[in-house]
């Protein structure tokens, strides 16, 4: 369903692009840790839940797309 860097290690997907997805589930304790010495929150959500949130958001979230055509 797109590997770790889908939505498990998402913000290790763009920090280290190059990386594969099981060195990427290595680091992402580390990212965690560093994240939250320095204030930051690290929100975890399964494939389910993202995938459920983006279905029930779907037309808000696209509704004032530049893309969206007439």
């Amino acid at each position: 369903m797109g590997g770790n860097a889908f939505i498990e290690c998402h913000i290790e997907h763009h920090l280290f692009p190059k990386l594969s997805n099981r060195m990427l589930a290595k680091i992402r304790p580390i990212v965690v840790q560093h994240l939250k010495d320095e204030g930051y929150q690290y929100i975890e959500e399964t494939y389910r839940q993202c995938l459920k949130n983006c279905l029930k958001n779907y037309h808000t979230i696209f509704k004032s797309s530049p893309l969206e055509t007439v």
